[in-house]
């Protein structure tokens, strides 16, 4: 029972922290879009990734980090999508390899992407929501009747074990992966003209999802009252699997793209004047064939050769352990405490999305920080004790 009450209140935990550190993120992007309005009437410099936020709130330096940690952890989130579609397909298509499967998926993702407009895109990822819902009904409901009190299996015995607080600790990195919806922060604000009540009824709405169907998924497996296996689970398990994998994959190379074509304008500028870098920075906003690719081909190779068929789950540990409480916890801090001290863009505490002031920006990056160090003992505390004797 501790368990699993343990399991829920880490992964609640982390809901609120990954919901603060959005809401700075598009804070952020709006106050730059405010600040800039009517200074750039064609929206040039509208902010569409994290390096358009970094370059002008830390500066450039900063920008290209943030850059190169943003595309490395959402590399790691894609590989792990475009593993499992393989995988969950592959079930029901036995004449095509979990690989095969793995590439057409990436394929049609990056088709959409780089040739369809943000709003067709948003209706893909409203299907797709639409599906996730319907199939977890499915599932959900006709086992409601076959269900018993979860209670009395969490106060079975056995459901004690030692080593509680190891094994939460052990997926946490797993919970911040899956639960991330921060990289997609940037292109639903700009998807919605920066407008607050629409980004932040977005935010509020959408990352409440994922919470509500995990809980009411653990409470129905623990009654009972549904299988927890695709193999078992039927069709329904299936779909739901495949809405959940679409929506997030779609939302990943989105992100991706807007990242990389960031990175790539800056690049194409280096050699041009100033009219020419104006013309190209204005067309790199949307994604091109060259931003899409370089979203998706990177991770689905390294997918390929390192997860052996299954599941990437290591791809989720990698970005959790260090990307993610980085990017989305140290990052959004570091962006907003400078935005609302710059003494230029005279901005009051009324327009902050985020309310408790210094308080609310130092605990998400003590928290953030905490958990970095917290994970680097775990992983190289043992080399540390080692060497500690060879060098005395």
């Amino acid at each position: 029972m501790t368990l699993v009450f343990l399991e829920n209140e880490n992964y609640t935990g982390v809901y609120l922290v990954n919901l603060v550190s959005s809401l700075l993120i598009s804070e952020v992007a709006i106050q730059q879009y405010e600040s800039i309005d009517g200074i750039c009437p064609n929206n040039e410099a509208v902010p569409s990734s994290f390096k358009d936020l970094a370059d002008s709130t830390l500066g450039e330096n900063a920008g290209t980090f943030i850059s190169t940690v943003s595309i490395l952890v959402n590399w790691c989130v894609l590989s792990f999508a475009l593993m499992r579609v393989g995988e969950v397909v592959h079930g029901s298509f036995a004449g095509f390899s979990s690989c095969e499967i793995s590439m057409a998926f990436a394929g049609v993702m990056s088709v959409l992407v780089a040739k369809c407009p943000n709003k067709l895109l948003c209706n893909v990822s409203s299907m797709a929501v639409t599906a996730l819902f319907a199939s977890f009904a499915g599932v959900l409901i006709p086992g409601l009747t076959h269900m018993q009190d979860p209670a009395l299996t969490l106060a079975a015995e056995g459901t004690n074990a030692a080593g509680l607080v190891e094994s939460v600790l052990a997926v946490t990195p797993i919970f911040l992966s899956t639960m991330v919806f921060q990289n997609i922060v940037p292109t639903v604000t700009k998807i919605h003209d920066f407008d607050r009540f629409k980004t932040v009824s977005s935010i509020l709405i959408g990352s409440a999802i994922p919470l509500f169907i995990y809980v009411a998924w653990c409470l129905a497996v623990l009654g009972g009252g549904t299988e927890n296996s695709i193999e078992r689970g039927g069709l329904f398990l299936t779909v739901f699997s495949m809405a959940s994998i679409i929506g997030s994959s779609l939302g990943g190379v989105m992100s991706l793209s807007s990242e990389i074509g960031s990175v790539l304008s800056e690049i194409m500028e280096c050699d041009l004047d100033a009219a020419e870098a104006k013309e190209v920075d204005s067309g790199m906003k949307a994604p091109t064939i060259p931003s899409v690719l370089l979203a998706t081909a990177p991770p689905l190779i390294v997918g390929i050769l390192c997860s052996h068929g299954d599941s990437f789950t290591q791809a989720l540990s990698c970005a959790g352990q260090f990307g993610s409480p980085l990017l989305y916890g140290i990052v959004p801090t570091a962006l907003a405490w400078t935005q609302r001290n710059q003494e230029t863009n005279n901005l009051t505490t009324d327009n902050n999305l985020v309310p408790g002031g210094v308080m609310t920006l130092a605990g998400l990056g003590a928290l953030s920080a905490g958990f970095i160090g917290e994970e680097l003992l775990a992983n190289f505390g043992g080399i540390f004790a080692a060497s500690a004797p060879m060098i005395s």
